[in-house]
């Protein structure tokens, strides 16, 4: 049997590295707005194929929040800010925050105060430049489709039309 072993996520880097040398090569991870085992992971992860030379420039945040567990923003900063020290880039790849249905006016609200807070942090740390929501609208989100009883994640209904979320990230970027 022939297997690549370990060193397969060093080989991956350098393959696509040495096929488009001028690419930022990024990992996406999961589960890195709060502390613990998987934040010190990747950092370590990160860490050690930077200081193994592996051809990396950052790292993607996947960041799918719930509106009643808000993120602990020092975490958060201090996580991002940890990677960023490292001279990487980060990019939020997939932030929603999902709400249990049907949504009101009042958790749409916690929503947008969510995405103003991660964006405020995102804008706040070095290496930050990017935050992607994980699609566009209620419409088409994975959300529903996984967890029964929960929607409304994005910035925009399923109308298209914008919620709290959208004002509140267009606040801070108009004024930033």
């Amino acid at each position: 049997m022939n297997t690549i072993g370990p060193g397969y996520l060093d080989l991956a880097f350098q393959w696509a590295n040495e096929a488009d040398p001028d690419a930022l090569l990024f990992m996406n991870t999961m589960n890195t707005v709060r502390s613990g085992v998987t934040a010190d992971a990747v950092h370590d992860l990160a860490s050690d194929l930077l200081n193994r030379g592996v051809p990396i420039h950052g790292v993607g945040l996947q960041f799918h929040l719930r509106v009643d567990e808000p993120p602990d923003l020092a975490e958060m900063r201090y996580n991002m800010n940890r990677l960023s020290d490292l001279g990487l880039i980060l990019h939020i790849t997939e932030m929603d925050v999902r709400i249990p249905q049907p949504a009101t006016e009042s958790s749409l609200l916690k929503q947008a105060n969510i995405f103003r807070d991660v964006l405020k942090v995102c804008l706040e740390v070095s290496g930050c430049r990017a935050l992607v929501t994980c699609g566009v609208s209620d419409l088409t989100s994975w959300i529903p489709n996984v967890w029964e009883n929960w929607g409304s994640a994005l910035p925009f209904d399923e109308t298209y039309a914008p919620k709290p979320a959208y004002g509140a990230l267009f606040e801070i970027l108009r004024d930033h």
